[in-house]
């Protein structure tokens, strides 16, 4: 639901890993055999390979261990030099392989760099337009984010109404919710309705509930009057979602904010005149809400960054 490591919630990681390998167990292993006239099942087991966050000391050897113990895997292959491989698995060979090659990628790229790309070239994708004939996804880079249009959801249209992950919604008050979503990254979420359409604190338990993909908040329109309302108040949306999805789970659909922050690279016009040196869709670098620039005068570059404290920092 949002986040980069298992850390901040332990226990929902482990719901996460246990709800999937149960729909692997389901549908997958043994999926139909659409050839078959009793539409009985392909007897040949589609394997299931498990990557897993590489964090082994502590909490992230706690984890290994759970999730060891829920996959109950045959073969465990490891990285590591032999003084460093991971517990042994009851009934599961350990197969140390070699580590890759260095590459000089690795001063370049960092994860969180890698990241970054990922959610860029999601945001600019064109998934299938209709669920029943799957396509190959395409891209198209010819404009930047803000210059495509998003379509409008009211709070009516959330039946299952405005989540926040816990480790983000422990701190935010009711009242300044709406505040925490403008210019967010989001997940849409196919979840049991909620007790009232802005509904916060723990995201819906991944059993109960299937990610349909992310959305980001363009922005806010209160209703009337400037009222919060869920009939009028408008949430402008990006999402690379098929409408077609987005219609099936309207009756549960939901929004689920975690801690993936917003990318610099999507808030920028990089199409505009000049690369976007004057600032972004018309408004000047120092007026531009949720960041702060930095302007080097001797060599003219600027560093951008946001300007919303770490949680730490507050």
């Amino acid at each position: 639901m949002g986040s980069t490591s298992p850390a901040s919630d332990p226990t929902a990681y482990l719901e996460a890993a246990q709800a999937l390998i149960e729909a692997y167990a389901l549908e997958v292993e043994y999926p139909l055999d659409s050839a078959s006239p009793g539409g009985g099942k392909v007897v040949e087991r589609v394997p299931l390979v498990i990557n897993t966050q590489g964090w082994v000391k502590g909490l992230g050897a706690d984890l290994l261990d759970k999730l060891k113990a829920i996959a109950r895997p045959t073969h465990v292959f490891s990285f590591s030099q032999p003084d460093d491989a991971p517990a042994p698995v009851l009934g599961a060979p350990t197969i140390l392989l070699p580590p890759a090659p260095p590459s000089p990628l690795e001063g370049k790229w960092s994860a969180a760099d890698y990241r970054v790309l990922s959610l860029v070239s999601y945001f600019h994708a064109h998934l299938a337009s209709t669920s029943t004939t799957p396509a190959p996804p395409s891209w198209d880079f010819t404009r930047p984010l803000l210059a495509q249009e998003p379509f409008a959801l009211t709070l009516a249209d959330l039946p299952g109404g405005v989540r926040l992950a816990s480790a983000a919604g422990e701190s935010i008050p009711h009242s300044h919710l709406l505040h925490a979503l403008n210019s967010a990254l989001v997940a849409l979420v196919a979840a049991p309705p909620a007790s009232s359409l802005d509904e916060t604190g723990v995201a819906p338990r991944p059993a109960s509930c299937s990610a349909l993909g992310l959305a980001l908040v363009h922005s806010i329109a209160p209703g009337d009057h400037g009222v919060v309302d869920r009939v009028s108040t408008t949430l402008h949306v990006h999402t690379p979602v098929p409408a077609c999805t987005l219609s099936e789970a309207r009756p549960s659909l939901a929004l689920v904010k975690g801690e993936l922050d917003l990318p610099v690279a999507l808030m920028l016009d990089w199409a505009a005149p000049g690369g976007g040196e004057s600032g972004v869709a018309g408004v000047d670098w120092r007026e531009v809400p949720f960041l702060s620039v930095d302007a080097a005068e001797a060599s003219g570059r600027r560093r951008v960054r946001r300007n919303v404290m770490r949680r730490g920092q507050a």
